[in-house]
């Protein structure tokens, strides 16, 4: 058996990862749902901010459930192994399925993809800004560029570097 206390935390992060998703689909719906005065325009920050909130939830429960543990159950449901957490009994701990290893052209061209979409909005470009968008780890954009540097050349956001 793991140690208690860390079997504790995790139930702790993943009944706050349920209420934080509930919360946030009930704040979309209702943003999405409420009527708009004459002028939509101060709403769609908001709404553009909430749908990118949203989507960095689903990678956070799309990461949790690739980790050993009991899966997070779906919003307003039950999952697997949800009543013996309440119990206080820990749940069954599954196998989490083997990744495969992803390319360097792989990783690149997701990362290239996903820079000149954040350009294009005009939002920041970095390695972190680039994997979250890309969905992949910093590392992967890391290894597959070297430096943030290369990254914007190759989008074409800086000059090329002198050659000596």
């Amino acid at each position: 058996m793991g140690d208690p206390a860390k079997e504790t935390y995790e139930q702790i992060g993943r009944q706050m990862a349920e209420a934080l998703s509930l919360f946030l689909g009930a704040l979309a719906q209702q943003v999405h749902q409420s009527p708009v005065a004459a002028d939509p325009e101060p709403v769609q920050p908001l709404r553009a901010r909430l749908d990118a909130l949203e989507e960095r939830l689903k990678r956070l429960e799309d990461r949790l459930l690739s980790q050993p543990g009991a899966p997070l159950p779906e919003a307003g449901g039950e999952g697997p192994g949800a009543a013996g957490a309440r119990q206080g009994r820990p749940a069954k701990a599954r196998k989490a399925p083997r990744r495969r290893r992803m390319p360097k052209e792989e990783v690149r061209a997701r990362a290239l993809e996903a820079g000149r979409q954040l350009a294009a909005q005009g939002k920041l470009v970095n390695l972190t800004t680039v994997a979250n968008a890309a969905g992949l780890n910093y590392g992967q954009v890391t290894y597959a560029f070297q430096r943030k540097e290369n990254l914007l050349r190759e989008l074409g956001l800086l000059e090329p570097a002198p050659e000596s």
